[in-house]
């Protein structure tokens, strides 16, 4: 519950960006653990969440849900065009190769 309550104002914090990655993650992290699969709204705002802050623990949270199916072909066909790392771009043949 905390999370839910300190990620919003986490913009107007006086925090190292570490620290703000990790409340991010958290923040996520729980919300994916909630659902057996990805609703586009929690995605709309993961990528929204990166676009603004590039932090790598949202990657790779979607890195997570690759490896879980969590997410859907229409998701991860937009997430291709955002993330490149090495380990997306792996899971995603991966998950591509499960689901074909």
């Amino acid at each position: 519950m905390a999370m839910e309550r300190l990620y919003p104002l986490l913009d107007r914090l006086k925090l190292v960006n570490g620290a703000k990655e990790h409340v991010t993650w958290a923040f996520f992290k729980r919300k994916i653990d909630a659902l057996h699969a990805l609703d586009d709204g929690v995605f709309r705002e993961m990528l929204e969440a990166y676009g603004k802050t590039r932090f790598l623990a949202i990657e790779s949270l979607f890195v997570e849900m690759l490896k879980t199916d969590k997410l859907s072909m229409a998701q991860l066909r937009m997430a291709e065009g955002i993330f490149t790392d090495k380990a997306f771009i792996r899971e995603a043949a991966s998950f591509r190769s499960r689901h074909s």
